[in-house]
């Protein structure tokens, strides 16, 4: 019986070494699933363009994330080519801490921004397709900024030259479609007609 008991132990041991022999050989290690970047928020990206000549381009909105998809609602400043007015929507992916934009087109003009995000801040290139920026290009530098909370105190002055002071409490809200952040809180007035105001 021992003699059975010690043969079986045996081959069990080199059935078990010859599995983990071609297991060792054919074993494919499996990925490791990349984590994106958080880049959801408020973003001021500044351009520096490559051509001498070309001002600068100030381009501000909020980023909406999900996943790896991002999209984004912006305005853009600095330029003949762009109505500051205008709604200039992007949309893209990021990739790791890669990340990449293209506008839909605006006036005949598209406008994508490429980077590495680190943090809160991007480093990349942009570049302008058709229409009156057609051709533009150069270096992009981008600043995630955080939302806004502030407390605001002074004194207002009447036109019958009586004053008065005032705290406000103020928070940033999240962009709209459009772009723009609305801007929600409360005010407290030292004054005899009215003490408080929300809004």
């Amino acid at each position: 019986m021992i003699e059975r008991l010690y043969s079986l132990a045996c081959v069990l041991s080199v059935f078990l070494a010859l599995c983990a022999c071609g297991g060792a050989r054919g074993h494919t290690p499996l990925p490791v699933p990349q984590t994106s970047s958080d880049v959801a928020g408020n973003w001021q990206f500044n351009t520096a363009s490559s051509l001498s000549g070309t001002s600068s381009l100030s381009i501000a909105g909020g980023i909406q994330q999900s996943a790896r998809a991002i999209s984004a609602a912006t305005h853009i400043e600095g330029s003949n080519c762009f109505d500051p007015v205008t709604t200039v929507n992007l949309s893209g992916r990021v990739e790791g801490d890669s990340i990449s934009l293209s506008s839909t087109p605006v006036s005949e003009q598209v406008i994508t921004l490429a980077g590495i995000v680190t943090g809160g801040t991007l480093h990349g290139t942009y570049a302008i397709k058709g229409g009156c920026g057609d051709s533009d290009h150069g270096t992009v530098e981008g600043t995630k900024i955080p939302p806004i909370p502030l407390t605001l105190s002074g004194t207002f002055t009447t036109t019958a030259k009586n004053t008065f002071d005032a705290t406000v409490q103020a928070t940033e809200g999240s962009g709209d479609p459009d772009g723009t952040f609305g801007v929600t809180g409360s005010a407290t007035f030292i004054a005899p007609c009215f003490n408080s105001w929300d809004a």
